[in-house]
Order: C-alpha cells, then structure tokens, then sequence
C-alpha cells in the first residue's frame, strides 16, 4: 500500500509566498515593453487574479477554524467538534489548491497556444505545441522537461490523483520526479505547485517573451470580446 504524507500548511508564511508571486507577476506586467492588449503583457495580469483568488481562500479558510463561524452564517453547527474543523478546512484548503493549479495551468497553456498560432507551430497537443514553439523560437528544449512534469500532475489530477501512464523518471534541476503507474503523485502540494508556477514563469514564459519580440502584437483574444449587460 502507498503512504501518502500529507503536508502541513503554514497559513501564514503560504500568504506571505502568494502575495510575493504577486508581486513577481505585477512587476513583470508593469515593465512589459508590449500593448495592453498583447498575450505577452496579459499573461501576468490573468495569474495576478488566479493567484489573488486563492490567496483569498486561504485567508477565508481561517474561519473554517472556529465553530462559531457556521452558527453565525446560519449553518448547523451542534455537531462540529474539533475534529469536524479539521477535516472541513482541509477538504475546503485541498480543493481549491486544485482549482488553484488546473487555472493556472490553463493561463499557460493559453498564452503558449496564443503565441505558438504567430510563429505558425501551434499543435492540437500542448505538449507538442510547446516544443514547437520552443524549437521556433530556438530555446533549449531541454526546459521541456519542466512543462512535461506540470503537465503529468495535471494528467494525474483527471485521474483521481493518479498517474495512468508508462512509468516515467523526468529529471530537472538535479530532482528526479517519479510517476509510477497506478500510484498516487506526490508533487502537487500548494508548495511544489507555487514552485512550479515561478519555474514556469521564469523558465519559459519570460525566455518565449524575449525571444518572440519580432512580433509587435501578439493580440490576447479575450480583447476582443465586448459585453453588453441587460437588466
């Protein structure tokens, strides 16, 4: 039987690492070189909110912590104990760390896609998408291997938490990341996750951005969206 170790969340040093990667994000958006409307500039304003959303959970999550938080919002709370809050806030932590990742993910896999279709690479697989795209823009290919290994948690999170596929050793940085066929993954705790997004952002978001500058505009198809609000 596989033992999975459940990591313990510092509510406060984890608030205190997300406003951070905000702050990387917003700085990166603010000395873009590109138009409002370029993928280029926007991809760091739509993590800005995904990252903002989830801060927000957590600070919300300390009211799950006391009792008295559900009697006041009109919920039965007779039968909570201390046990009950426990597994409540991390049900309710767990969660949306996973819609925290899968958004992300998307953002990303967006702004490959958005940039791959002007330098005529863009694939119907990301995976495929992205080494286009790389070889393209003539970046190392071994930095693939990052994406490989978000993407494989990604996979895994479509299967319960578990890997499905081949047994595969992906190594990067000098860290061996095992996905075993038919075994729970260990790399998707909120830690490796806000990892993996900083590796991403610096190791292929930035280097794509540099290194397709001969594109004046890379335009953000959300842009050209209009809405009309009816009461």
């Amino acid at each position: 039987m596989q033992k999975i170790n459940e990591e313990k969340i510092d509510g406060e040093l984890l608030i205190e690492q997300l406003n951070e990667l905000i702050q990387k994000n917003s700085n990166l958006m603010n000395n873009s070189i590109y138009q409002k409307i370029d993928c280029r500039k926007l991809v760091f304003q739509f993590l800005i909110s995904e990252i903002q959303n989830y801060l927000l959970i957590i600070i919300l999550s300390k009211s799950l912590q006391k009792k008295s938080w559900f009697s006041e919002n009109g919920l039965k709370s007779d039968n909570i104990n201390d046990e009950c809050l426990k597994i409540i806030n991390s049900s309710f932590t767990n969660s949306n760390k996973d819609k925290f990742f899968i958004s992300s993910f998307v953002q990303f896999e967006y702004f490959f896609r958005l940039v791959a279709i002007e330098f005529n690479c863009e694939n119907r697989n990301i995976g495929t998408t992205v080494k286009n795209l790389l070889s393209s823009l003539q970046i190392d290919l071994k930095i693939y291997d990052l994406w490989k290994i978000f993407s494989h948690i990604r996979n895994c999170m479509h299967n319960g938490g578990f890997h499905n596929n081949p047994d595969e050793i992906i190594k990067y940085k000098n860290i061996e990341y095992l996905f075993v066929k038919g075994n729970a993954i260990t790399y998707s705790s909120v830690k490796n996750i806000i990892y993996f997004i900083e590796e991403i952002i610096d190791n292929l978001i930035i280097p794509i951005i540099e290194k397709s500058q001969n594109k004046d505009l890379i335009q953000h198809t959300y842009t050209k969206l209009t809405f009309e609000y009816t009461e």
